[in-house]
């Protein structure tokens, strides 16, 4: 009786896929989830032509399980800004449309940046915390950049150094910063900066390029469905600036207030540097 059964609910998915070929639908796609860091095959599903962003999001999720404390992203790749970018995954957008003619969307899990960090760094503090290599980044550090600095007349905000593990290179120091949009100062820049990260040694050229994302917790333009990650060679060009885009200083103060409403003063700056 199984066998039959079976091969009745076999007869229905044929019939139903010719009628919706017949009436021309946009037929369901197989996907391939694949990790970000190591291209291991995680799962495969048929996404549905009316699947948003988040339908597809949360299928993966239930198909790959995810901790609590653990943020999933989907990249894909995108011919038109020549980059891999991230899913939103509260995005009501079509999902098919978002991985365009992509069979293949990659996983990658991140840490959530949860009050642990963003709730007790002080003005110059900063915290380097390793993650998992294999689906998510291996280094995260937060700098918690003084916002009476990022509304003065100052030209830059520098954060002190910090060691990041390159794996065959060895470890080379780095510095963060942030620095006034198209302006000579923070207060002339209207509440917009720019960050930029900087090798402080001399590295050899093959172990010189770095893949990482910065994001600004609380920056109002981060809400993009869009967000990218970088590829930058350090032994050609010690400095990497995020020329391209901006972030709302305003805004990421306020987002990092403390409970109750009290205002922190400080602007975090997330790093995550992958493999």
């Amino acid at each position: 009786h199984l066998d039959s059964f079976v091969s009745l609910v076999a007869a229905c998915g044929m019939e139903y896929a010719c009628v919706q070929a017949e009436r021309g639908a946009t037929p369901a796609r197989r996907i391939h989830i694949i990790a970000a860091l190591t291209g291991d095959i995680l799962c495969s599903l048929d996404v549905m032509p009316d699947w948003s962003i988040s339908r597809f999001s949360a299928e993966v999720m239930v198909l790959t399980g995810v901790a609590d404390d653990v943020e999933q992203r989907l990249l894909v790749p995108n011919d038109a800004v020549g980059q891999v970018v991230v899913l939103d995954s509260a995005s009501r957008a079509s999902a098919l449309g978002a991985l365009g003619g992509s069979e293949v969307a990659q996983l990658l899990r991140v840490p959530r940046p949860g009050p642990s960090v963003a709730e007790q760094l002080r003005p110059g503090e900063m915290s380097v915390t390793v993650g998992d290599s294999t689906l998510g980044p291996a280094q995260v550090v937060h700098w918690a950049a003084d916002a009476r600095t990022l509304r003065s007349g100052a030209s830059h905000a520098v954060s002190r150094e910090f060691r990041l593990d390159l794996g065959a290179n060895g470890f080379a120091d780095f510095k963060m910063s942030l620095a006034p949009a198209r302006a000579a100062s923070f207060a002339k820049a209207q509440g917009r900066a720019q960050v930029q990260l900087k090798c402080q040694a001399d590295l050899p050229e093959e172990h010189a390029t770095l893949r990482f994302s910065v994001s600004v917790l609380g920056d109002a333009s981060g809400s993009s469905c869009i967000a990218k990650h970088h590829e930058h060679d350090f032994a050609r060009n010690a400095l990497w600036r995020q020329d391209d885009e901006t972030i709302d200083i305003h805004a990421a103060v306020t987002a990092s207030a403390q409970p109750r409403g009290l205002p922190r003063k400080v602007v975090v700056v997330r790093l995550e540097v992958f493999g």
